[in-house]
């Protein structure tokens, strides 16, 4: 192992690599984290509608739908 030679990428391939990645990276990301916020949702909805949590004292500012 110690003679063999390891290659390693120039500074301006690895940046042009991130460049073309981070794009593709940013749209597995961003569903991944919506979907842990909406499982989040839907752990806490059932402690709702039973009363266990009580959100009375929430400043909550509810939208008429268009």
């Amino acid at each position: 192992m110690k003679g063999l030679e390891i290659v390693t990428p120039s500074k301006e391939i690895v940046s042009r690599f991130y460049e073309i990645i981070d794009p593709f990276v940013a749209l597995i990301i961003s569903p991944a984290k919506r979907n842990n916020v909406l499982r989040q949702t839907r752990d806490l909805l059932p402690k709702l509608i039973s009363g266990q949590l009580d959100v009375s004292e929430l400043d909550i500012v509810i939208r008429e739908a268009s």
